[in-house]
């Protein structure tokens, strides 16, 4: 983390999956100080089904990632391990971006 802020970083952006809350304690301890805010974005299932068939080509791969992806929405509407919900259907992955910012108020902070 202090390379980062050496390197004049305001943000860092991470991608994981954070299956609960109490998950946030391993980032809290590898960025002492760090104001974490969990995004969390979302589709419905025809969706994801949709994007998982586009992008997996082995059938194996496909109902994996099928499966787990009806693993963590369950997982997702008990545990909602999120500070913000952006929904995905129907956006395109600028409008996400443009949407994470404005809900994170990172677009209104010099950095």
């Amino acid at each position: 983390a202090a390379n980062y802020r050496r390197a004049g970083a305001s943000y860092l952006i991470l991608v994981d999956i954070l299956e609960a809350r109490a998950h946030l304690a391993g980032y809290q301890e590898a960025i002492p100080g760090a104001a974490i805010k969990v995004v969390r974005l979302h589709a419905t299932p025809a969706t994801i089904a949709a994007r998982i068939t586009r992008r997996e080509m082995s059938q194996d791969s496909h109902d994996w990632h099928q499966g787990r992806a009806v693993e963590l929405a369950t997982l997702f509407a008990r545990e909602r391990p999120e500070d913000i919900l952006i929904d995905t259907d129907g956006k395109s992955p600028a409008a996400i971006a443009a949407e994470i910012l404005s809900q994170t108020g990172w677009h209104t902070t010099e950095g």
